[in-house]
Parts: C-alpha cells; sequence; structure tokens
C-alpha cells in the first residue's frame, strides 16, 4: 500500500515542484511557463475582458432604458422639451450669450452635485476663465451630473447629464449615456475644445464626438482610481479590477491630445502604466492665500474643542470621510497618542459616508462636520498639525490650505500630495505603512514646540513665496496648454495616435456606440 501511495503521489510532487520552479530532487530549474499555465493565464484574462465587456453592455442598456425617464424628472426645460442650462454665481443667459471667445466644454462627473477636490478645482478653474481680462472673452459650457439641492453653488453654465447615484457611495452620480438633448446642445455650441476630467462611459462618448468633429480633446487627470481599491477589494478581485480599470484608464487616454497631471510624480506612475508621454503637460493647483491665513486663528473655536491652554496641541485632518482617505491611520494614530499620554486633541473637519462608523472608532475627537468660507479658515488656523495619511491623492490642496495657514503639516509618502513638503524642512513625510515610524514622528511634533513652530514657519514661506503654487500661475499654464493644442489642431496634426475621421459621431440609424474604443 505504501508504495501504490507513493506511485500515486510522486508525479503530481513532481508536477508542482516543476510549477514551482524546481527539479524532482529539490533543485532550482529555470522556470518555464508549461502549456497548461498559459492556458490558465489566457483564461483568466479573457474572463476579465468578458466581465469588462458585460459590465459595459449592461451599463449602456440602462443608460437607454432610464434615458426617456429622466427627460420627464426634469421640469425645467425649453421648448424641444430638453434641459435646460444650469446658471450659477457669475453666469446667466444674457452673460453667456455676449461672450464670443474660445469655446471651452467641461465633462465631468463632479461638479455641482458633490464637495470634493475635483468639483473645487474645475468649479475655480471656470470661475478663473470667466472672470479673466486678458483678451480671450472665454465661452465654457460644462456637462455634469445634477442633484436637488445642489451640494454646493457652482461657477458657469452647466448642462445636466442623464445619471444616476453610485450604489453604496450615494454622494456620487454617475452619468450613464449621451442623450440626443445633449447631443443636440454640444452641436449648437460648437466647441474649439473638450476637456474632460472624469474618464467615465459618458465621457468616452464625449471623447468620440469630438474626435468625430477634429475637436481637440484634453483629459485633466484627478484621480488615481486604483489606489481606492484596497480599501474595498482583496486578493484575486482586487487585481481583476486593478488590471481592468487600468486597461481602460490607458485606452481612454491614449485618445486623449493633451493629458494634464498636476505633478511630476503622477506623470511617472502614468508613463510606466503605458499613457502617451508626448500628452503629458503639467497643470499643478494652485492656493488662495488671501483665504488661509495663521491670522484666523481663533481661541474661541479652540475652546470649542475643549482646548483651555496652549499645552494641549489640536491635530486636524480635513477632507471628505470616506475610507480611502486612509481614515484608520488617523484613528490608529490619535488613539495612540493619547494612550501613550500625549497632550493632543483630534479634530475632524468634513462629512462621507465613514463618519458613523468614525465616530465610534474615535469618540475623543472633535467632529465639525462639513465647514465651508471662512468657518474653515478658522479651523485651519486654529489648529497646530495637519496630519493627511491619505495615499490617493493626486495633489493635496488640503496640504497647501494647512500650510498657508501655519500649521507644521505631516503627510503620507507617495506620488501627489507629498510632492509639495520638502521632508524635514517644510513639513514631514511619513511611511504610514510602518505604523510605529508614523506614530513616533507625531509624537515628537506634538511635544516639540519648537520643532513645531521651524516647521510652520518654513511651510508657509514656501507657500508665500511659490509662485508655481498660484492660482494665476495654473490658470496661466492651462492658457498655454490650450493655445497650444489649437495652434497644433490648426496645423493639421492628427489625433493623439490616431487619425481624425469624419462623420457625425452616430452609429447606424443614430445609435451611439457604448465607447469609441477600437
Amino acid at each position: 500500500m505504501g508504495d501504490m501511495k507513493r506511485s500515486v503521489s510522486y508525479p503530481t510532487n513532481l508536477l508542482l515542484s516543476k510549477m514551482e520552479g524546481r527539479d524532482s530532487h529539490g533543485r532550482s530549474v529555470p522556470r518555464k511557463r508549461s502549456s497548461t499555465m498559459v492556458q490558465l493565464s489566457s483564461l483568466r484574462a479573457t474572463q476579465r475582458m468578458f466581465m469588462m465587456l458585460l459590465g459595459v453592455t449592461v451599463l449602456s442598456l440602462l443608460g437607454w432604458h432610464m434615458h426617456d425617464r429622466w427627460k420627464r424628472r426634469h421640469d425645467d426645460a425649453d421648448h424641444r422639451g430638453c434641459p435646460a442650462p444650469i446658471y450659477g454665481l457669475d453666469s446667466s443667459l444674457e452673460s453667456e450669450s455676449a461672450r464670443n471667445g474660445t469655446r471651452i466644454v467641461i465633462c465631468t462627473g463632479a461638479y455641482a452635485n458633490v464637495v470634493d477636490g475635483v468639483s473645487r478645482t474645475l468649479n475655480r478653474l471656470v470661475k478663473d476663465l470667466n472672470d479673466r481680462s486678458d483678451g480671450d472673452n472665454y465661452k465654457i459650457l460644462i456637462l455634469a451630473p445634477v442633484r436637488d439641492p445642489p451640494a454646493m453653488e457652482h461657477f458657469g453654465a452647466q448642462l445636466p447629464l442623464p445619471s444616476m447615484k453610485l450604489p453604496f457611495r450615494g454622494e456620487y452620480s454617475f452619468s450613464y449615456t449621451l442623450s440626443d438633448c445633449v447631443i443636440q446642445r454640444l452641436t449648437e455650441f460648437r466647441p474649439d475644445i473638450m476637456h474632460i476630467a472624469t474618464p467615465d462611459l459618458v465621457a468616452s462618448q464625449v471623447q468620440q464626438w469630438a474626435i468625430d468633429r477634429n475637436v481637440p480633446v484634453v483629459c485633466s487627470y484627478h484621480t488615481r482610481f486604483t489606489s481606492y481599491l484596497p480599501y474595498y477589494f482583496k486578493g484575486v478581485t482586487l487585481d481583476a479590477i486593478d488590471s481592468t480599470i487600468w486597461w481602460w484608464l490607458r485606452k481612454f487616454h491614449q485618445r486623449c491630445d493633451h493629458i494634464y497631471p498636476p505633478t511630476q510624480g503622477v506623470v511617472d506612475e502614468l508613463v510606466h502604466q503605458g499613457f502617451p508621454k508626448e500628452a503629458m503637460r503639467l497643470w499643478p493647483r494652485g492656493v488662495n492665500l488671501t483665504k488661509y491665513s495663521p491670522k484666523y486663528r481663533s481661541e474661541p473655536m479652540r475652546r470649542s474643542w475643549n482646548i483651555t491652554d496652549d499645552s494641549t496641541v489640536a491635530m486636524l485632518m480635513v477632507t471628505r470621510v470616506v475610507w480611502e482617505k486612509n481614515l484608520k491611520k488617523f484613528i490608529s494614530a490619535c488613539t495612540a497618542l493619547l494612550e501613550g499620554g500625549a497632550p493632543v486633541r483630534c479634530v475632524l473637519v468634513g462629512d462621507g459616508p465613514a463618519l458613523p462608523r468614525v465616530r465610534e472608532l474615535l469618540p475623543s475627537a472633535v467632529f465639525m462636520g462639513s465647514l465651508h468660507k471662512s468657518e474653515l479658515s478658522t479651523a485651519y488656523a486654529s489648529a497646530d498639525i495637519f496630519f493627511f495619511p491619505s495615499i490617493t491623492e493626486t495633489w493635496g490642496s488640503v496640504t497647501l490650505e494647512a500650510m498657508a495657514s501655519g500649521l507644521a503639516v505631516v503627510v503620507a509618502s507617495g506620488p501627489g500630495g507629498s510632492e509639495l513638503v520638502e521632508d524635514g524642512v517644510t513639513g514631514l513625510r511619513v511611511n504610514t505603512s510602518h505604523f510605529g515610524a508614523t506614530v513616533t514622528s507625531l509624537s515628537k511634533l506634538v511635544h516639540d514646540n519648537g520643532l513645531r513652530r521651524r516647521l510652520a514657519l518654513a511651510g508657509r514661506a514656501r507657500v508665500l513665496n511659490a509662485t508655481d503654487w498660484s492660482w494665476d500661475h495654473a490658470m496661466g499654464m492651462l492658457k498655454q496648454h490650450y493655445a497650444e493644442i489649437l495652434e497644433e489642431r490648426r496645423g493639421g496634426s492628427v489625433h493623439g495616435n490616431m487619425s481624425v475621421h469624419g462623420g457625425d459621431g452616430l452609429g447606424k440609424e443614430g445609435v451611439w456606440p457604448a465607447t469609441g474604443f477600437q
């Protein structure tokens, strides 16, 4: 029986040893991919592609099914029964009609429907372009989902896109189709530039519409989507979704004439993932030095945080309260500091779906909710340390706002936000995966008033003297990029890596394809 067992098990062990790169005696051998392994790899790739195409098909069918329902839901419609533009703080039908400069369409998934870094940046962009009086009287149309009531006041003329709330993330909306109404509006608007900020399904349709009409497409890169995945998925599922998203992002951005990442670190990441290097153009952001300043420090606000003397240090985080902002590191760090006897009060400003759970896990913290305008300025200036452990940022506006407010900042290392901080000079950069070292750095900063003050002063000086972090500089760069792409198009260049073809952008019998990808 023992010999029979050995005769049965030996081929199995031999097969396993060869798959692991060893011979039957346990010696290392050059690793070869067997036909079985190649077939399995091909099968997994086919499964991933099938699931992705199935998802796109389902979303497309759902979009067409819901289209008529969406049109009926909008009461504010013009004589054709299509939704009318929604005019913002600086716009009206009369003011928009008077503009006769470069016509720009901005397509985004976040504008007035949610308050986040993307919506804040794009609203600032539209406001600045509308306000500029240096020769080009820009005419701008924003394509974005809407919600009632809106999450924030917006700038410019916004055309609603057919959309629905995302499951489990109701603060965001998913735009599922480019409706006939929107196509008609785009045709009437006759854009010179198509600026896409969210690479979703409807954006791919807008992109194709522009390509078919030889309208240059520029794509600003705001979100490191794949960095969100580990907070929601694990194992094989994570790998499959990660590779599928990168496939989509590569294909989408290969069809953009320009790509606008905010930092060199993000450029390097995208090029490494196969994005076209020749399309990259830096577009940094700015910080409002009038709004964010140490002069807004408020002792009454500190007393409301139960801080009654200078011995207690306020450690602040300003963020959307969602897990992908690495909230668990903030919670753990606050807990460890308090258990170690550090004189610290943790303060969280922001709102989001994770807030109830964060309250449970960190009951000693102060939760301010969403703050805006002067209240936000006061909250920043009234703290002492700004700890931002997020590793999903492409820029990090809150980091600059904290530096401008005179705080000592501690940020997570990685592309995006950490590039704004010179470690040990204008702030601290920490590897949040090394939790002990992170807590040690925070504890030292809490206890060392001199270090805290030195970093805060150097950080504010860097912001004050950095012309490359001003909104004037950021808008000037973007205008140069716009001018460059218009000049290239007048010179008859091809669209990205693809030749431009004519057509009306519609498939057979007027049916819009799910995407323009080939």
